[in-house]
């Protein structure tokens, strides 16, 4: 046996090795969440008995939407009432009692989408939506993986699953269950079960030129409405009429729906209730030095979630959303083709640079929105994966997507140690392979011309 195959064979042992890793850490950590509630310790629990410490869990906060929006059916109430939501969560966690009441500052139509959810009892409802979400994202993943050159590779073995290379397959829904932000988004029971899905549908969509169901894709940035700039943004550059009207209708139904189940009066009252959720100090719902944001980062340098922090925050937004402009603009001027092998590839690189840029510069994200990765992961391992162009920026951009499922996890163990040193690690981490997937999209674009 040669050097070289020898070295084939190891490289073929570590990826079938770490695959192999990867689905049984997946396996072990979302089995230990039903461990979790069978020691009632799922929804709502006291960290330590002695200082009686509360910890409730975001799915509360989801179903008690939902059961606010059933009783919405039945009598009229105001839904955004600190003191009503308050009066319900408390029903739902007793004995256990929250240090502050959370304040509910969701968009009504999440409160109309997840009205089904009151049908059941919560962990039923926690069961039904996250046995959904985790669905979507697996399907997604499929999608994703399916929409690049991978189509062609089987890894020498021949087999294939949903018409890709099987352990190519099996690899990227391994390594999407298997990382952090999804088994927290789980665990927590939280929208971004709901967002991702939708957002990389908004990306299929528009790759494939089907512009009208990109922009009905887009309806779920109306749930996190911190995410509805950079969306609306790229699909309106590229979509034009087509993806305006996608986003129009769904828009329309949406609030149709909402007046439907929580009436017009709620439906008027949420401007104010997400500026009183924002700025509330009576409340928690905003942990701004826990945010894996611009913001988060800035309250740990400045000491606080100030003024300053907000002004540089949406400073840095603005320009975040003027950058992304001109770059889709330039791109579309210049001929964005995704019918074309170059034009498809030009795509996905924009795609995975605008999805990071808008985590890093929401004014609101959390650990469990960098799910939403899943689109630049996929996305970046293929497009770095062209053996003829030997670029260092590939390989590194390679290893940390490839070191992603793993490193997650000591990123949240160890996140008090990171802000100490006052760092927020997932930030930091999408803000390094930004910066290289942009160096990377330049690189490729001299190449062409120079071709």
């Amino acid at each position: 046996m040669t050097d070289d195959d020898k070295k084939a064979k190891l490289t073929h042992n570590l990826w079938f090795a770490y695959v192999v890793f990867l689905i049984l850490w997946t396996g072990c950590v979302y089995t230990e969440l039903f461990r979790m509630q069978g020691q009632h310790k799922l929804f709502a629990f006291n960290l330590n008995d002695d200082i009686k410490q509360p910890v409730i869990s975001d799915f509360v906060n989801v179903y008690n939407s939902a059961c606010l929006a059933a009783a919405a059916q039945k009598e009229k109430i105001d839904i955004y009432s600190p003191t009503l939501q308050a009066e319900y969560s408390l029903k739902l966690t007793a004995p256990i009692k929250p240090e502050q009441p959370f304040y509910l500052q969701y968009p009504p139509m999440l409160f109309a989408l997840v009205r089904p959810l009151a049908l059941f009892d919560m962990f039923g409802a926690w069961v039904v939506w996250c046995t959904l979400g985790v669905l979507g994202i697996v399907a997604s993943t499929v999608a994703l993986v399916r929409a690049t050159s991978a189509k062609v590779t089987t890894q020498g073995t021949g087999k294939t699953l949903f018409g890709v290379g099987a352990f190519t397959m099996v690899f990227a829904i391994a390594a999407t269950l298997a990382s952090f932000p999804s088994w927290y988004s789980v665990r927590l029971g939280q929208t971004s079960l709901l967002l991702v899905p939708g957002l990389a549908a908004f990306w299929l969509f528009c790759l494939k030129r089907k512009y009208f169901y990109a922009g009905l894709a887009s309806g779920v940035v109306l749930v996190k409405l911190q995410y509805l700039p950079p969306v609306f943004i790229v699909g309106a550059l590229i979509g034009t009429w087509k993806f305006l009207g996608g986003f129009t209708l769904i828009g329309a139904l949406l609030l149709l729906l909402s007046i439907g189940i929580v009436g017009l009066d709620n439906v008027m009252r949420f401007p104010q209730a997400l500026l009183k959720g924002e700025s509330s100090q009576g409340v928690s719902g905003v942990a701004a030095e826990q945010m894996q944001n611009v913001r988060g980062n800035l309250t740990l340098l400045l000491g606080g979630d100030n003024s300053l922090v907000h002004l540089l925050s949406i400073g840095a937004f603005a320009l975040g959303m003027a950058a992304l402009i001109f770059l889709w603009w330039r791109a579309v001027k210049s001929g964005l083709d995704t019918t074309t092998t170059d034009g498809a590839s030009k795509f996905r690189l924009l795609a995975s640079i605008s999805t990071i840029l808008m985590l890093v510069l929401s004014p609101h994200c959390h650990m469990q929105d960098y799910l939403a990765l899943v689109v630049p992961c996929i996305w970046l391992w293929f497009e770095c994966a062209d053996k003829t162009k030997n670029w260092p920026v590939m390989k590194m951009i390679r290893r940390m997507v490839l070191s992603f499922p793993v490193l997650g996890w000591p990123f949240y163990v160890f996140l008090f140690l990171f802000q100490l040193i006052k760092i927020e690690p997932f930030f930091l981490w999408a803000v390094v392979v930004m910066v290289a997937s942009f160096k990377l999209y330049i690189d490729m674009q001299k190449s062409r011309e120079g071709a």
